[in-house]
């Protein structure tokens, strides 16, 4: 049983490190969405690893730009979801 345990802690490390990897690219001005979407690992993920590492209160809260102001433009048109568009 050790040995299911260690994985677990190899997995926690590596998620850890993607997540760091991903905020210090961004000089931490990323909310927990954008790192899920960022690193590919479920939201959920990112609440747990942020929170055990304390890293929550170095993230932005969500003061930056929506989704819609942070999606592809070509994406964004073809859905019609340009402002005023």
């Amino acid at each position: 049983m050790s040995g299911q345990g260690e994985n677990m802690k190899a997995v926690k490390a590596a998620n850890d490190f993607r997540i760091w990897r991903a905020a210090e690219s961004v000089g931490w001005d990323c909310t927990m969405r954008d790192l899920a979407d960022e690193t590919g690992l479920h939201y959920q993920t990112i609440i747990s690893s942020c929170k055990r590492r304390g890293w929550t209160e170095r993230l932005n809260k969500g003061s930056h730009a929506s989704f819609v102001e942070r999606m592809d433009v070509d994406y964004a048109m073809k859905r019609g979801s340009g402002a005023g568009i």
